[in-house]
């Protein structure tokens, strides 16, 4: 009989330490404990449906990138159960979700194929293209040298506003090692904190027309 999932009880060891994973990050999701290998911010699904609500286009697809040997490490399966959860949650089928870790042994290879998930052939050292379709990128235990590259790969505001990245934190990895070899890094964080100077200073601007009783009329060129 198969349980809820897809998983089935019988299937191999790594499928069966996978179940009871799915079952305590399922369970976290509503109190706000995290399982370990997650932070308590990570677990709630709306965190990554929130930057995708309104006109955003919802991932139509999935990359995973280094999620470690779940067969002998529970972190990783917490991870793997996550990320299970996560597609189900926003409506992508396994099928349409690829993963690719040289770490990973035969059985966890053969484990993933029964849950329906999509082996990638080859080392694409993150350089993967949202190929026109939102793509929501898995990438937990990646270095900075990935996420370069994937930015690279995917460099031009139709492609990024494509892009949902579930990984480490930039200003994180900016502030452990320097950034000298990771340009497309550079660039992002660079834009972000324009980004977000621009609409700190466009909202101090709203509450101060805002205080003076009266939204102000947007300048005409030419006039003051």
């Amino acid at each position: 009989m198969e349980a809820a999932g897809g998983w089935r009880p019988g299937r191999s060891a790594e499928l069966r330490l996978l179940g009871g994973e799915r079952r305590c990050v399922r369970g976290a999701g509503g109190s706000g404990a995290a399982p370990p290998g997650l932070t308590p911010l990570s677990v709630p699904a709306g965190a990554v449906r929130a930057p995708l609500a309104g006109s955003a286009e919802p991932p139509a697809r999935c990359v995973c990138y280094g999620l470690g040997r779940f067969g002998g490490c529970p972190a990783a399966r917490y991870q793997l159960a996550f990320l299970l959860l996560l597609l189900e949650e926003l409506g992508v089928p396994p099928g349409r979700c690829s993963l690719f870790d040289p770490a990973f042994s035969a059985r966890e290879v053969a484990a993933l194929r029964q849950l329906g998930l999509r082996l990638l052939p080859d080392n694409e050292e993150g350089k993967h293209g949202v190929e026109g379709s939102a793509t929501l990128f898995y990438m937990v235990h990646c270095g900075k040298a990935l996420y370069n590259n994937l930015l690279w790969r995917n460099w031009s505001a139709g492609a990024l506003s494509k892009m949902v990245i579930i990984g480490n934190s930039f200003k994180g990895i900016e502030e452990r090692s320097a950034l000298s070899n990771a340009g497309y890094l550079v660039l992002f964080q660079s834009a972000v904190k324009n980004t977000a100077e621009r609409l700190l200073l466009h909202s101090k601007g709203l509450e101060r027309n805002r205080g003076s009783g009266a939204p102000r009329s947007p300048s005409v060129p030419g006039h003051l």
